[in-house]
């Protein structure tokens, strides 16, 4: 499973993160940690590649969430996922962003990436975002 985690966070270098969600089912009580990212591909004749993806955490703990200053308007780069496994089912993500500031770690039995598949090229680091479109 490492090995799937690995593969995930090489994607996620240099993604920005753009926001958080939890998602609860009713039924069987399970919550997801959900984190919206955008991922950066290529960049190429002043164009950046640019994919919306969704990071899926199940059965999360949220250890540390902090957001002290906001000056780049939610633009928080991910350098690096650092994983433990202190006990046999669960696995502990220590994210690293650009901003010593923003902290984030969360405990979780699994991690997923979800990709949209539609690679945008655009001139500013940003795609907008119709939220609802994700879950469809």
């Amino acid at each position: 499973m490492i090995d799937n985690f690995e593969k995930i966070i090489s994607k996620l270098h240099d993604a920005r993160l753009f926001g958080f969600l939890l998602d609860s089912n009713p039924n069987s009580m399970e919550v997801k940690f959900i984190l919206y990212v955008q991922l950066f591909s290529d960049y190429e004749r002043e164009l950046y590649s640019l994919e919306k993806a969704l990071l899926i955490f199940e059965t999360p703990s949220i250890t540390k969430l902090n957001i002290n200053d906001d000056l780049f308007n939610g633009q928080f780069f991910i350098t690096d996922i650092l994983i433990q496994q202190p006990e046999d089912t669960k696995f502990t993500f220590n994210f690293v962003f650009d901003d010593s500031s923003v902290e984030l770690v969360i405990t979780a039995e699994n991690m997923n990436l979800i990709s949209s598949g539609m690679i945008e090229e655009n001139n500013i680091q940003f795609l907008p975002t119709n939220w609802q479109g994700l879950f469809h």
